[in-house]
């Protein structure tokens, strides 16, 4: 069974993409932009690679 991430509907934990991490129900990846928009200096460089 895979898990979706409740904002975008990415499948999690994918192996071959370390953006689907779960983090909490959410991609990594939009964790991320959410994180980037307030300012976090480590999302930005995440998202820039």
């Amino acid at each position: 069974m895979s898990i979706n991430c409740s904002i975008c509907g990415k499948a999690l934990e994918q192996g071959n993409d370390s953006l689907s991490e779960d983090c909490g129900g959410d991609c990594w990846e939009c964790i991320d932009e959410i994180e980037a928009d307030m300012g976090d200096n480590y999302a930005i460089q995440q998202l820039r690679k």
